[in-house]
């Protein structure tokens, strides 16, 4: 066991914790275990994490002797890396996978796939979780930093302790939240029966989640998480709590469906099963069997089809448009599809997302008025974008077109009308740094077009909402 020995030579420390992991490179938690140990004296006497020492104090610190290093059996497995340096590394970790060893799961985790790939880790703060920063619930899907130094495990460390890093999560949610963004801020800890489980409880750990809607299904809620602290199952315990628990999650979303009301439940037909991936970056929309409505789950392992996939990390670059919207800064678009167009609109338009509505048809309106629909009590103008758009009609299925209605503002956002589109591809942020002329494109009329954009390889337009659906309004 070897010792070291300081002097302090500041007028004040800060915390013991912390000036000890500062002086001698380590993370907090091994210095408060060092601490906690009695292997950090002044003049032989222990000292506890929040001491503050003052100018000439003496302290000693034991560093246990270094265990040789721990094997991991190495697994094989495909990963998708998103970026990987000397460094760190960004992985989009798959659902169903463990992160690192631990009772059930030895040697099938991505820790012993990483070593499978001859990937170099960091020793770690933890024993047993080398390279491992901060980790993901086995059936959550999304983006994992991994370090492979011990000296970026330690920034990294410190970088998400003191909130530079932002982690942003996708769920689905049962029912309709009241109002949107809102902060759910309840202190978590452990199930007092259940010591697999997390709960809300007086006393637990501060935890705060900053949810909003992104869109809304018929029995659900698409939600953007933003985590403020990152309990266990923070998540999916705070949504639970708010009585809108994650959409197949097996352990705090047991009578979720019944926070649906009678009216409107179709449970028997329309109701997934619970899934194996609650939490996830995507989803997915498909139609009910029996009677051909839309519905909204989590992404099956074995999906046949994805209508619907939201907050992907998508590259995507501006070529041209008509108007100078350098202004904006960043630009946030809905991209959809309307026949073989691929189309945006911006996301500030973009009132809310629906599945293809039933209208009205009301004698003497243009022919592409679908008609009007009852939106919670307000009555909206639903147009047919194959129609304003000059695109071949959609087959219809069953006897009932499919598709998705997208609410959007129209003239400063005094007007609201609907806009069906035949899929919901993206959400995605765009530079409008250099938005100056807009090319000709074939196949549209220019004075719709307010910018051409590239995403995954494919162009698509950016309409100008107001120019295509002002004079409806007019009519």
């Amino acid at each position: 066991m070897a010792a070291v020995t300081f002097c302090v030579a500041a007028p004040e420390t800060e915390r013991l914790d912390r000036f000890v992991a500062d002086q001698l490179a380590l993370s907090r938690t091994v210095a408060a275990r060092l601490i906690a140990a009695k292997r950090v004296t002044r003049d032989g006497a222990p000292l506890r994490a929040s001491a503050r020492l003052e100018r000439g104090a003496v302290v000693t610190v034991e560093l246990p002797a270094e265990d040789p290093p721990r094997t991991y059996a190495p697994a094989h497995r495909e990963l998708s890396f998103v970026y990987e340096d000397e460094h760190l590394a960004v992985l989009d970790k798959p659902p169903g996978l463990v992160v690192h060893p631990g009772p059930g799961h030895w040697d099938d985790t991505l820790v012993n796939v990483l070593v499978g790939r001859g990937t170099a880790l960091s020793q770690g703060s933890t024993a047993g979780r080398p390279g491992i920063v901060h980790r993901l619930d086995r059936d959550t899907s999304g983006l994992l930093l991994v370090a492979k130094t011990d000296s970026a495990h330690r920034r990294l460390t410190r970088l998400i302790e003191q909130r530079k890093v932002e982690r942003v999560y996708a769920a689905l949610a049962w029912g309709h939240f009241a109002k949107s963004p809102v902060d759910i801020e309840a202190p978590i800890t452990r199930h007092p029966k259940d010591r697999k489980r997390m709960a809300v409880l007086a006393g637990g750990r501060h935890a705060v989640t900053h949810a909003a809607v992104v869109a809304r299904f018929a029995q659900t809620d698409l939600l953007r998480l933003t985590l403020g602290t990152g309990r266990t199952h923070q998540i999916r315990v705070h949504l639970a709590h708010v009585g809108h628990p994650v959409v197949g999650d097996p352990e705090y979303a047991l009578g979720g469906s019944r926070r649906v009301t009678p009216s409107e439940r179709r449970a028997s037909c329309c109701t997934p099963p619970a899934s194996r991936s609650p939490t996830r970056s995507a989803v997915s929309a498909s139609r009910c069997a029996r009677n051909g409505l839309p519905i909204s789950r989590p992404r099956w392992p074995a999906r046949q089809e994805t209508a619907l996939c939201l907050l992907n990390a998508t590259p995507c670059s501006i070529l041209g448009s008509s108007h100078r919207m350098s202004d904006a800064g960043v630009v946030r678009l809905l991209v959809f599809r309307v026949g073989t167009l691929v189309c945006a609109a911006e996301a500030e338009r973009v009132r809310e997302i629906l599945p293809r509505l039933a209208t009205t048809r009301i004698p003497g309106t243009p022919p592409l008025v679908a008609g009007l629909v009852n939106v919670r009590g307000t009555l909206v103008t639903v147009v047919e974008g194959w129609r304003a758009l000059r695109q071949p009609e959609p087959p219809a299925s069953n006897g009932t077109q499919s598709g998705t209605t997208v609410l959007l503002e129209v003239g400063e956002g005094r007007k609201v009308l609907g806009f069906t589109v035949d899929e919901v591809v993206d959400l995605l942020a765009a530079d409008g740094a250099a938005l100056d002329r807009r090319p000709a494109l074939p196949g549209i009329d220019p004075t719709l077009v307010r910018a051409v954009g590239r995403r995954a390889g494919q162009l698509f337009v950016v309409l100008d909402t107001d120019a295509l659906l002002t004079p409806i309004l007019s009519s």
